[in-house]
């Protein structure tokens, strides 16, 4: 299993990182190497699902996000698809501002990337992608 983690601080208060952060339809602002969302059932709070595709390595994997936990401060989704994982956001109040985290622990389906795909590779990929998501929602929370 894969796993990818990575944290800020936002000047924002948690309120509205996690407002936020919660909404799917926001994703492809912010998220990296996010396509979609194809389709969504429900407000991004528990029960909602997610379906839509993440592009790595050229390319679009199929995923489907399902929200377990949403009660500040964290946020949890479990995905299944070509892969398989869960997803845990963790915020919490630092003065004005807002220390966020992401933690992604993942696995990929066999053969969804090919046979050159190194594992060491791909997990160094979706660590740089999930260090530019966390930049990317700071810049617009901060905005």
């Amino acid at each position: 299993m894969g796993k990818a983690k990575k944290s800020i601080f936002i000047d924002a208060p948690m309120e509205k990182v996690h407002r936020y952060g919660r909404n799917p339809y926001t994703w492809p602002e912010w998220y990296s190497n996010f396509i979609g969302p194809d389709k969504v059932t429900g407000d991004g709070g528990v029960g909602t699902i997610i379906d839509f595709r993440y592009s790595v390595m050229g390319k679009q994997i199929p995923i489907k996000i399902e929200v377990v936990k949403d009660t500040l401060p964290e946020w949890k989704g479990q995905f299944s698809g070509s892969m398989e994982g869960e997803i845990i956001v963790k915020l919490s109040p630092d003065g004005n501002g807002t220390d966020a985290e992401i933690d992604w622990r993942y696995s990929i389906k066999k053969g969804v990337l090919g046979k050159i795909a190194d594992l060491k590779m791909v997990e160094k990929l979706l660590g740089h992608s999930l260090a530019n998501t966390m930049e990317n929602w700071k810049v617009i929370c901060e905005s």
